[in-house]
């Protein structure tokens, strides 16, 4: 028996051994079986990604089990306070220093858009442009332009790459930015040289917990500019 055939061998044994587990016996009319699909007896390697959260998912009196033959880490998420102003940093994402969070793709084609910290000191957009066509960039080349309620401002290119597509559909709304940043208000697909200047969730939550109280007196200066 090959390597593969007897991961998953025994990932079989150890599904059928938690469903044995349930109290219902993981019967027909139970409510958790009727969403789940029954695990193959044969699964194909390529699907085991999808068979796992079978097993994670299971009911809290049924212990979690995962396969060591795939690295699954947990992925925390966070929530940065802004005064009272809560900003949702979502644990599966990367982060630019710039405010920029980076969703890893397959083929190395990451998204990158707004984090919630930056969207909340924007607060509403009402203009966006991009200045330049998809293709190579340098790190910190200007690639567009911003207006919000706060400011007006270059866009600077996150990481240096090759930036495949912009978010076209933000020419005409650019409001959904604020509507839903880390979904339909994405701002641009790019194949990054490097992410390891990237940071994960928790080193991003600490960087606005370094710079916050400056950030502040920046806000407040500015309150005072406008005020004057």
């Amino acid at each position: 028996m090959s390597g593969d055939a007897g991961r998953l061998t025994s990932f079989s044994e150890k599904y059928n051994e938690v469903i044995s587990q349930l109290p219902c016996g993981h019967r027909s009319r139970c409510g958790w079986c009727a969403v789940t699909p029954a695990l193959p007896t044969d699964p194909p390697r390529d699907n085991i990604l999808h068979i796992l959260p079978l097993v994670v998912a299971s009911p809290p009196r049924v212990s979690a089990w995962r396969p060591s033959a795939v690295n699954l880490p947990m992925l925390e998420s966070f929530t940065f306070l802004m005064g009272n102003h809560p900003a949702e940093l979502p644990g599966e994402l990367l982060y630019c220093k710039n405010h920029m969070w980076c969703r890893p793709g397959p083929g190395g084609v990451h998204t990158f858009g707004f984090s919630a910290y930056a969207v909340r000191l924007m607060q509403d957009v009402y203009f966006l442009e991009w200045r330049i066509d998809p293709g190579l960039v340098t790190l910190k080349q200007e690639i567009g332009y911003i207006e919000t309620q706060k400011a007006t401002s270059g866009l600077y290119a996150p990481l240096a790459g090759r930036i495949v597509r912009f978010n076209a559909e933000l020419l005409d709304d650019p409001s959904t930015i604020n509507v839903d940043g880390y979904g339909r208000g994405w701002l641009f697909e790019m194949v990054a040289d490097s992410t390891e200047s990237t940071l994960d969730a928790r080193a991003y939550f600490d960087h606005l917990a370094a710079t916050w109280e400056a950030t502040q007196r920046m806000i407040k200066g500015q309150v005072m500019r406008e005020d004057s």
